[in-house]
């Protein structure tokens, strides 16, 4: 339980980092440097970062899934956080018809983003985890043979 705390906790952050450093690129392209954002900018991506943590949850099952189900199951979650960014850049007027199509391609370079560096740290944890293992069994061998 503490690890999958700890792993939401890592994925709310890197969400909101890379909404923050994508969105500041965005922004950049299409309103320039000197603009000034509303306090409601900052809760909005702190939103998405909640919600979209909160929807990962079911893929953190102990369960095992195929992997047919586990594609289903990231679409899915995909296509929450882009209706979850949508919404909430509806209603604070984040976006233009002219500029929805770079939002969606900002979407999909967060998601993808923040995919990877999931899947590196859940990769490195693994591997640390299973290197702990491999140190613990001669440990428990020598203490069998006693």
């Amino acid at each position: 339980m503490k690890e999958k705390i700890s792993r939401l906790i890592n994925l709310f952050c890197a969400i909101t980092t890379a909404i923050f450093i994508f969105s500041s690129i965005y922004i950049w392209i299409f309103w320039g440097i000197d603009v000034s954002l509303p306090l409601a900018y900052i809760f909005g991506v702190l939103f998405i970062g909640l919600a979209s943590t909160l929807a990962y949850i079911p893929l953190l099952s102990d369960k095992e899934f195929s992997k047919r189900a586990m594609i289903v199951m990231n679409t899915l979650h995909f296509l929450f956080v882009n209706a979850t960014v949508l919404a909430t850049g509806y209603f604070l007027e984040w976006f233009s018809a002219r500029t929805l199509p770079a939002l969606e391609i900002t979407i999909v370079v967060v998601y993808v983003a923040v995919t990877v560096i999931s899947y590196f740290a859940s990769d490195r944890e693994a591997k640390r985890l299973t290197e702990l293992l491999n140190k613990r069994r001669p440990l428990v061998s020598s203490n069998e043979q006693q």
